[in-house]
């Protein structure tokens, strides 16, 4: 079974289980084959307890089928990564042609940074606008405007208050986000069905409230930073920031004419 949803829809998911997958090893179905295996394996061992046995052996249904569909899996074999989707009656196949590490996770929503990576590369006319953003951070954060504290990135993201977030593409910090009170519990590992990468679900939250989402690799973050965000300032700092963010564009205008 697969789902005509697009990407927004994957970027935007969120709820009951969510199994998210990308698979990077070489262009042969046989490694991608084992990846399959030990991605069933993982969702199996995750899931056993939450759902029936009937509930799981339908949930695990598509990524069997896909898995023993040998021609199906060499379709991907130009793909750089394999990314697979699984919730409650949607199940997606794509072929990102951006790298992603090896990953599986069972949470309530998907992993979404490499998608994002993938939407960035294919929206590259506005990358100079995110470069410039990150570049500009120092200015922003004598304004208070700058949040790099995850506790604190939290609390104004489940507030809506970020316009926009940059998170580190190559790092991982699993634990739990509770969205009703802006709480935020770090764990040194995927614990269960219910833990995520914190940076991951971050990104969601923003974009589910409006925000902007860059993902970059760690070392091109002012300071090395997990996270940082872009937090809505008060009325006169809003101005402020708007007027400077005309002035940059003018001059990237200018740059270009000449």
């Amino acid at each position: 079974m697969t789902s005509t949803w697009t990407i927004e829809s994957l970027l935007l998911s969120h709820g009951e289980f969510h199994l998210s997958a990308y698979v990077t090893e070489p262009a042969s179905p046989g490694p991608r084959s084992r990846q399959l295996m030990q991605i069933i394996e993982h969702a199996e061992a995750q899931l056993r307890g939450e759902l029936t046995d009937l509930e799981l052996q339908k949930f695990l249904a598509p990524l069997r089928q896909f898995e023993e569909d040998m021609p199906t899996l060499g379709g991907f074999e130009g793909a750089r990564t394999l990314a697979l989707f699984r919730t409650r009656g949607v199940f997606r196949a794509l072929a990102l042609p951006v790298e992603a590490k090896p990953l599986w996770t069972v949470a309530s929503s998907f992993h979404v940074k490499p998608l994002l990576k993938w939407r960035q590369h294919e929206r590259g006319e506005r990358a100079w606008f995110e470069d410039c953003l990150i570049e500009e951070w120092q200015l922003w954060e004598k304004q208070g405007q700058i949040k790099s504290n995850l506790f604190q990135i939290t609390r104004a993201a489940v507030r809506g208050d970020v316009r926009h977030l940059v998170v580190a593409e190559d790092r991982q910090i699993f634990g739990h986000i509770d969205e009703s009170q802006g709480g935020l519990s770090l764990h040194p590992c995927d614990l269960n069905a219910y833990d995520d990468d914190v940076l991951d679900d971050l990104a969601q939250l923003v974009l589910r409230s409006g925000g902007q989402v860059s993902v970059k690799p760690q070392a091109e973050i002012p300071g090395a930073r997990a996270a940082l965000a872009f937090v809505r300032s008060p009325r006169r700092g809003r101005l402020r920031w708007q007027r400077e963010m005309a002035r940059q564009l003018a001059e990237h205008e200018h740059r270009a004419i000449s």
